[in-house]
C-alpha cells in the first residue's frame, strides 16, 4: 500500500478510453471503503484510492442518439416482440436492464412504474434510488404495448417480454435474432448479411441505407431526451422523465444538439442583437416641458 503522500498512476492500457480509468478507479475507491468498514485496511492510512492518477488517455468516442425518424423506421420494418421493446426504450426511455425487469402488473397504462432491473439474469433494484419511479406513457406507446398484451394471451402478470420458458427474454438474444438480421439488410436483394457471410448470393453485400444502424438500446434513451430538448421541453423535466440523480449527467450525456438547432439558435441570438440595436437607435422621449 502507498504511503499517504504517495500517488500512484494507473496502468494505461492504450485501448482504454479515460472515462473506462475514471469507472475504475472509482470502483477501486469503493472497494477499499468497504475494506476500512470491515476492518480489512489499515485506517491510518485512509483510502488509496484518492491518490490514483489517471493517465492521459483518449476521450471515449461520440455517443448517438436515435432520431425520430429512426425509431419510426425501426418500427415499421422490425417483428415482434423486438419493436415493442424498441418502442418502450425510445417512448419511455427506459434502460436495456429495465426492460427486461419489466412485467405487466407495472403497467397501469397511463404510466409504468419501473421496479426492477434484470441484468445477466439477476434482478437487483433499479441503478438508483430516483430510477425507481413512475415514467408516463404517451397514448402511442399504450397502444403498441395494448396490441403486445392482447398478442402475449391478455395476460394480468409476467414478464412483458418472457421467453417460452415464461422469463424475462434475454435482450441480448432478441438483438441478434431479431433486430440486427433486419437493420443489416442488403440493399440490392433486401436478404439478411447472414447469407451474404455464408457465401450463398453471388453479388456482394452492400447495407441497406434507408435503415438505421444499430447503436445499442441506450441510444433511445439518449434519443428520447434531445427529442425533448428540441420540443422546448426544460431539462429539469428531461431529468425527471429519465430518472436521473443529477441533471448534470442529463445535461452532458443524454441531451444532443444538432447542427440544424445551433444554427437555429446563433440566428436567433442576431435577431435579438438587431431588435436591441434597432431599440438604442430610437431617440429617446424628452421629458422636459414645452
Amino acid at each position: 500500500m502507498p504511503d499517504n503522500n504517495q500517488a500512484v498512476a494507473i496502468p494505461q492500457n492504450p485501448e482504454m478510453k479515460r472515462s473506462s480509468l475514471s469507472h475504475l478507479k472509482n470502483l477501486l475507491s469503493l472497494i477499499f471503503n468497504d475494506a476500512l468498514h470491515l476492518g480489512c485496511a489499515d485506517a491510518a492510512r485512509g483510502n488509496p484510492a484518492r491518490l490514483v492518477k489517471i493517465p492521459r488517455a483518449p476521450e471515449g468516442d461520440e455517443t448517438h442518439s436515435y432520431s425520430l425518424r429512426d425509431v419510426e423506421t425501426m418500427l415499421a420494418v422490425l417483428p415482434e416482440p423486438a419493436a415493442t421493446a424498441c418502442a418502450v426504450a425510445a417512448f419511455a426511455g427506459l434502460r436495456r436492464s429495465e426492460l427486461r425487469g419489466l412485467r405487466w402488473e407495472d403497467n397501469d397504462g397511463d404510466s409504468i412504474m419501473v421496479n426492477r432491473s434484470v441484468w445477466e439474469g439477476f434482478t437487483n433494484d433499479p441503478k438508483t434510488r430516483k430510477s425507481k419511479a413512475p415514467v408516463p406513457v404517451i397514448p402511442r406507446l399504450q397502444a403498441i404495448l395494448a396490441a403486445h398484451k392482447l398478442a402475449c394471451g391478455n395476460p394480468k402478470s409476467g414478464p412483458t417480454f418472457a421467453n417460452a420458458a415464461g422469463k424475462p427474454a434475454n435482450l441480448n438474444n432478441v438483438l441478434n435474432r431479431e433486430i440486427l438480421p433486419v437493420l443489416n439488410r442488403c440493399g440490392i436483394c433486401r436478404q439478411s448479411k447472414r447469407g451474404h457471410d455464408a457465401g450463398a448470393l453471388s453479388h456482394e453485400y452492400e447495407r441497406d441505407g434507408s435503415l438505421p444502424k444499430w447503436h445499442g438500446f441506450h441510444s433511445f434513451r439518449r434519443g428520447l431526451a434531445s427529442t425533448l430538448y428540441a420540443l422546448g421541453v426544460d431539462d429539469l423535466m428531461i431529468q425527471q422523465i429519465l430518472r436521473h440523480q443529477d441533471v448534470s449527467v442529463t445535461r452532458k450525456h443524454y441531451i444532443k444538439t444538432v447542427q440544424s438547432q445551433s444554427v437555429s439558435a446563433v440566428a436567433n441570438l442576431v435577431a435579438a442583437l438587431c431588435a436591441d440595436r434597432a431599440l438604442a437607435t430610437v431617440p429617446a422621449k424628452s421629458t422636459m416641458p414645452n
